[in-house]
């Protein structure tokens, strides 16, 4: 029996996040600018040439919202037909990286970041899948990360298989920028290899399944 091929593609709204360290003399700079009327767009204008997205020190988030919607293709030899539009899928798992505010009560072992983000619309990736039947969009969800600017798209699973994403044909383009300084804790927050624990993952993936 020869296997069906599907693609299914991330569009709409997401963007861009890097999670940056920064000294406390810049946390201290930006904390009066901001006091004195300057905005997270203009943190943003000027950290824009500084920020290396492919290689941000801590984080280098790129992906569609979490509340974005997918469109889910079937691949019949060059043709593309389009089976599922505009349809949403639900995380079952994340990882939270929440920065505290400069306002806070500080952790020990925090250090003073910028989070930048910018949002974006176009289409922020591709998944490939080969099935022996047809494709259950209701085996489909999503791992995503919770940050202070967003929540965003890490992963999408097929019956609690990771896929791997193609981002060749990825187009987005910004509409919004801005950016945060705040602390955060280098020692307790989520690093995105707590989705190489297969236990774990196939313990999520069960729960999500008793939801449905």
């Amino acid at each position: 029996m020869n296997k069906k091929k599907y693609k299914i593609q991330c569009s709409g709204y997401g963007g861009r996040c890097s999670i940056v360290e920064k000294d406390k003399d810049f946390i201290e700079e930006w904390t009066r600018r901001l006091d004195d009327g300057e905005t997270a767009e203009d943190l943003a204008s000027e950290l824009i040439d500084d920020i290396d997205f492919l290689d941000s020190d801590l984080e280098c988030i790129y992906g569609g919202y979490a509340d974005t919607y997918f469109n889910v293709y079937e691949i019949q030899g060059d043709d593309e037909i389009e089976i599922h539009e505009h349809i949403h899928f639900t995380p079952f798992i994340s990882r939270e990286i929440y920065m505290r505010e400069v306002d806070e009560d500080i952790t020990e072992g925090s250090s003073p970041i910028v989070t930048y983000h910018a949002s974006e619309k176009g289409t922020f990736g591709d998944w490939y899948i080969e099935l022996d039947g047809d494709i259950e969009v209701g085996k489909i969800a999503l791992s995503t990360v919770e940050t202070y600017v967003g929540e965003f798209v890490e992963g999408l699973y097929y019956d609690g298989k990771l896929l791997e994403i193609d981002l060749e044909w990825a187009d987005s383009f910004p509409k919004h920028e801005e950016a945060y300084i705040g602390w955060l804790d280098l020692k307790s927050y989520e690093k995105v290899d707590i989705f190489d624990c297969r236990k774990r993952i196939n313990e999520m993936w069960g729960y999500y399944e008793e939801s449905l």
